[in-house]
């Protein structure tokens, strides 16, 4: 899975950078283009994410300041919503912000765009039209396309999971020199402020640092996400909240009390409908990710492929996006 031998990267020409920023600006363009400037709110989270950064922006603190008692945020954590304050800061008229809160969401996936071209030249060795087309894939995907349309954290998210990656491809080398590892353990700590998904970054992260410099790369990685997250889950064990099973509870946090060990099964039926939920819309979403609708009958086909794919990657993809992505 690991590259023992270096690349030697080359550099893009500048037809190549000027195709690029146009390309870049058109995918902008088409994005913004197409989201409705007048609605938010399509989701839950929408909502969540809008009102606890006007929180933050009047100085009220990370608070859900449209329910009664305005109770603390702790469910979500805080980067999306503080970017977004500066949104409220610079223009605190609703709903005409609601065009800068979506224009957000385009500079994000044109960042993914960017960043898309660097992570594969590092991985390819080469800028050139299959990076162009890559990067097209990535962000023209209606999966990454259509969240310029939501108020959410899910964008800026994939851009920091694809820092994440496109550093770990940066150092081919073993062992990986320690500005990779604080590289690494900075980008997956502000993941980790992103969304709590970032915790199969953590997990990728932690054992690539360990195949790479051992334990004095594990415990650096480590050590620098400490020094995001541990403040966080701090402040939200230590603040007031609404009482669990209230219906306010569950807008401000996620509920992990539960019974002992005897009874954790009984403490996991509940969640039952949520998981089996969750399974039949990953099966829908690789219909939107590979559009097979258009594609009547392929369905077996393209994920049986994809199935093949993933497989052949054991054998030579580097540990860390093994691990992120193909995890059990």
């Amino acid at each position: 899975m690991e590259h023992s031998t270096a690349k030697v990267y080359q550099r893009g020409s500048r037809e190549f950078w000027v195709l690029a920023a146009v390309l870049a600006v058109l995918i902008g363009i088409a994005a913004f283009w197409g989201a409705n400037k007048q609605a938010i709110g399509m989701f839950h989270d929408d909502g969540i994410y809008t009102v606890v950064a006007k929180s933050l922006h009047q100085g009220e603190g990370y608070r859900i300041i449209s329910l009664p008692a305005a109770p603390s945020q702790t469910k979500y954590p805080f980067l999306y919503s503080y970017v977004l304050s500066w949104i409220w800061s610079l223009n605190p008229n609703f709903p005409q912000n609601i065009v800068a809160f979506k224009a957000l969401n385009v500079i994000a996936l044109i960042g993914i765009f960017f960043l898309s071209l660097v992570f594969y030249q590092r991985q390819y060795g080469v800028f050139g039209i299959g990076a162009i087309v890559f990067s097209l894939l990535v962000c023209a995907n209606p999966v990454i396309f259509t969240f310029t349309d939501y108020v959410i954290s899910d964008l800026l998210f994939v851009l920091l999971a694809l820092a994440a990656l496109t550093v770990a491809a940066s150092d081919q080398e073993a062992p990986a020199s320690m500005v990779t590892v604080v590289l690494l353990g900075i980008v997956t700590g502000l993941a980790c402020l992103t969304r709590l998904a970032a915790a199969p970054l953590v997990l990728s992260g932690s054992l690539y640092c360990f195949s790479r410099r051992r334990w004095r790369g594990l415990v650096g990685f480590v050590g620098i996400i400490a020094l995001f997250v541990v403040p966080w889950f701090l402040w939200t064990a230590h603040v007031p909240q609404p009482a669990p099973g209230s219906l306010f509870a569950y807008y401000a946090k996620y509920d992990f009390t539960g019974a002992g060990m005897s009874e954790f099964g009984a403490s996991l039926r509940p969640h039952w409908p949520v998981v089996s939920g969750n399974a039949r819309y990953l099966v829908d979403s690789l219909e939107t990710l590979y559009l097979t609708p258009l594609l009547p009958g392929l369905n077996l086909f393209v994920f049986g492929l994809t199935l093949v794919g993933m497989i052949k990657s054991l054998h030579r993809e580097e540990l860390f996006r093994w691990v992120f992505f193909y995890r059990p």
